[in-house]
């Protein structure tokens, strides 16, 4: 294998802008590095429950604050029935910098589903009343926290991501 992954979800408000020192001291393996967190987003597009999100034209999200060169990586995800395992999503990805993000939609004329009169404008997913917005935030990829461990034949990568995530949303 290439590797282990280990990763671990904490409560809302856990962890703060800073710099965190993490150790794992003994046998076999032995470590101690430090991280440094970044500033978190405001988002500033509300999204209540209950938002409609029209596919006839683009969606803007918009936020204020955070790290410049932080990867945001925004999902529109439309669950297809309750409890189904099928899922159709839209992705995007911008720096924090950009302060935005435009989901626009393809539209097409003359539709069968319109009767060949109509215009039919899609993310592409269907249109439902199950989506929800998932935002992640994660530091650049190009420079990753790297610390050497003892017990480890490769470098031990820390990193963090936050992430926001807006439910009950729906797509018409």
């Amino acid at each position: 294998p290439e590797g282990a992954s280990y990763s671990q979800a904490l409560p809302m408000g856990f962890i703060q802008t800073g710099e965190y020192a993490f150790s794992a001291p003994g046998s076999p393996v032995a470590f101690q590095g430090t991280l440094a967190v970044g500033s978190p987003i405001q988002i500033q597009t509300p999204l209540p429950p209950g938002t409609e999100i029209s596919s006839n034209g683009p969606f803007v999200l918009n936020w204020t604050g955070g790290d410049p060169g932080d990867l945001v990586k925004v999902d529109l995800i439309a669950e297809q029935g309750p409890g189904s395992v099928f899922t159709r999503y839209a992705e995007a990805y911008t720096t924090v910098g950009a302060g935005s993000i435009t989901f626009s939609p393809i539209c097409m004329g003359h539709s069968v589903e319109t009767g060949g009169n109509g215009v039919v404008c899609t993310f592409g997913i269907p249109a439902t009343d199950d989506a929800q917005i998932v935002i992640e935030v994660s530091p650049p990829l190009a420079n990753p926290t790297q610390i050497h461990a003892q017990g480890i034949t490769q470098s031990v990568q820390l990193s963090w991501t936050y992430r926001y995530v807006f439910a009950g949303l729906s797509i018409q």
